[in-house]
């Protein structure tokens, strides 16, 4: 048939690509492209993953969460260790030189106007009355050195060691010293100063080696 005189000419017919079809949509291609975002739709921003160990918000201290950080305390000076404390020979022989004076001291103190005891502790049985104040005073002498070393065995035995350690030490160099100076008087009383300086003399050399 012919054409109309003036009537506009019809357009073809859309072809069906291979990308869309007019009846089930999007073909294969189109469902494995990912879908695009509208226009004017920004994507969420990820949030930042938390650092290992402190979920969420940071955390000052673990189990004191919200807390800043305290000041950190400057560091504490090295402790100053004490003397080690003194070996068994010092003590065993602090214990004789303490017995010995604890002996002496009744002996010269109470004791003396018995000659037996006046030949224990001058090789004679002469009595002489004039210097018993002299003798009572180098009793009670005597005592208060044996207990300078009990006291410092005391002191060592319940954690105060250097304190423990001079007074021994102290007491002992004092022993040596009178037991030095008695010989040096009067060398007859050489058994006096034997039992004076030597134990005594025994704790300052074990100290030293």
């Amino acid at each position: 048939m012919g054409e109309r005189p003036g009537a506009p000419a019809a357009s073809p017919p859309a072809l069906v690509t291979d990308t869309e079809s007019p009846l089930t949509g999007p073909t294969r291609a189109h469902l494995d492209d990912p879908p695009s975002a509208p226009r004017g739709h920004r994507p969420a921003r990820a949030a930042a993953a938390p650092r290992p160990g402190r979920p969420g918000a940071a955390v000052a201290r673990p189990g004191r969460p919200g807390r800043l950080p305290d000041a950190v305390a400057p560091p504490s000076s090295p402790r100053q260790e004490e003397p080690s404390a003194m070996n068994a020979v010092s003590q065993v022989f602090a214990v004789v030189a303490a017995a010995i004076h604890l002996i002496v001291w009744p002996l010269e103190s109470f004791l003396y106007g018995h000659p037996r005891v006046r030949r224990l502790l001058t090789g004679s049985t002469a009595d002489a009355p004039e210097v018993r104040l002299w003798r009572v005073n180098v009793g009670f002498y005597n005592l208060f050195l044996a207990l300078g070393l009990v006291t410092g065995l005391v002191l060592l035995h319940t954690g105060h060691t250097g304190a423990g350690r001079a007074m021994v030490l102290y007491v002992a160099a004092f022993m040596v010293a009178g037991g030095t100076t008695l010989f040096a008087s009067e060398p007859k009383l050489w058994r006096g100063a034997l039992g004076q300086a030597v134990p005594a003399a025994i704790i300052l050399l074990a100290e030293a080696f």
